[in-house]
């Protein structure tokens, strides 16, 4: 991550996956850890955007992974009108009720600097010309 960080780009949306079927108490150790990372970041470059994009797992019809989480025992709700937001809890994990799951997306949320998950306005203009890593510029297909 330091290396991106030090390439100077000007945001990151990080990602994370909750509600896998041994998550338990230990999403606060993972809170903890998204923001060291976060001043982390902001130790190398201090203007870059860093915010957290989480999503619940979702049994997403015909994988592997649906197809377990089905088998598990875990799954609350199968209905896709719930769980297709990947914001909605829908399945327990073997230690916290959907309950608990569906108040970690918004906690995790607001580790960074874009608390409601939106980019800020200055991401929103696409470039119309990028650099390779030679500093070569080439037009880009907007």
């Amino acid at each position: 991550m330091c290396t991106i960080v030090q390439a100077g780009i000007p945001m990151i949306s990080y990602g994370v996956i909750i509600g896998l079927p041994d998550d338990d108490y230990s999403l606060a150790q993972l809170e903890e850890a998204l923001w060291e990372m976060y001043y982390e970041v902001k130790a190398i470059n201090p203007s870059i955007t860093f915010q957290t994009t989480p999503f619940v797992i979702s049994p997403l019809l015909g994988t592997p992974q649906g197809e377990g989480i089905r088998k598990s025992g875990l799954l609350r709700f199968d209905d896709p009108a719930i769980f297709a937001g990947f914001w909605t809890a829908s399945i327990d994990t073997k230690y916290l009720s959907y309950e608990q799951v569906s108040d970690w997306p918004f906690r995790l949320a607001q580790v960074g600097d874009s608390k409601n998950l939106q980019s800020p306005q200055r991401f929103r203009t696409l470039p119309t010309e990028a650099t390779n890593g030679e500093g070569k510029k080439f037009p880009v297909a907007v």
